[in-house]
């Protein structure tokens, strides 16, 4: 997972919050990955705040690998999906 820019504050008057956008790569040769899908992370040893965002696709690229898949994703740095 890499950070691709700075957090950038939503405009929504309601609900004022930062968003970044992230590019994330993952085994992933048999599942069907689209724009608008949401991501969660299950487990990571070296960073364990990545298990309480949601992340949703805005891109998926190609890899030159065919194992992986290369995602772009924006996450709401605010929002908490384990405390809802």
């Amino acid at each position: 997972m890499q950070q691709l820019n700075a957090p950038t504050e939503a405009d929504s008057n309601y609900n004022p919050t930062f968003i970044k956008t992230v590019r994330v790569q993952i085994d992933a040769t048999d599942i069907d990955i689209r724009p608008n899908d949401r991501m969660l992370v299950t487990s990571c040893d070296t960073n364990p705040q990545l298990e309480k965002f949601i992340f949703v696709v805005t891109d998926v690229l190609n890899s030159s690998n065919a194992w992986e898949r290369t995602l772009l994703c924006r996450v709401d740095t605010e929002l908490d999906p384990t405390e809802v």
